[in-house]
């Protein structure tokens, strides 16, 4: 018998201008990092003793090395909010989250998914860089992240 299962991800970001006018939008693909793969090991087994929060926070980051599986934090976090989704469907897990006005204003890079809404606190679950996004005070990007196993 031979299993190849998978953890998968795809960000899709949407950049708006203080109106609401969508300036930029982003599909990108992300990497599960290995704390990540040990958080999802951990909650599989019901042991809550390293990784008692659940995914709460969405972060993003100035930095655009590339994603490594090694990584556990953003190289260079600008913001980060509580999500303002977390929804299952199937098999996939669906993240969301909006960074408006003044919060994450920068050009971002990168963006991670965390269990703790505390600047560079908490289990990184995945991150991903992807073309320069450059958020004035006023604007807004809302962040809509799918995690699949497959």
């Amino acid at each position: 018998m031979n299993d190849s299962t998978h953890l998968t991800g795809t960000v899709f970001i949407t950049h708006k201008d203080e109106n609401g006018k969508v300036k930029e939008t982003q599909n990108i693909h992300n990497l599960v990092v290995n704390t990540g793969k040990n958080y999802i090991a951990q909650k599989m087994s019901n042991r809550t003793i390293a990784f008692a929060n659940v995914m709460s926070a969405m972060a993003v980051g100035t930095e655009s090395d590339a994603a490594a599986a090694s990584q556990t934090a953003l190289e260079g976090e600008a913001g980060r909010v509580a999500l303002t989704s977390n929804a299952i469907s199937s098999n996939t897990v669906t993240y969301s989250a909006t960074f408006g006005a003044g919060v994450g204003t920068a050009t971002l890079k990168e963006a991670g998914i965390f269990t703790d809404t505390a600047n560079g606190r908490g289990t990184m679950l995945c991150r991903t860089v992807f073309s320069d996004i450059v958020k004035a005070s006023g604007d807004s990007v809302d962040v809509v992240w799918n995690v699949t196993v497959n």
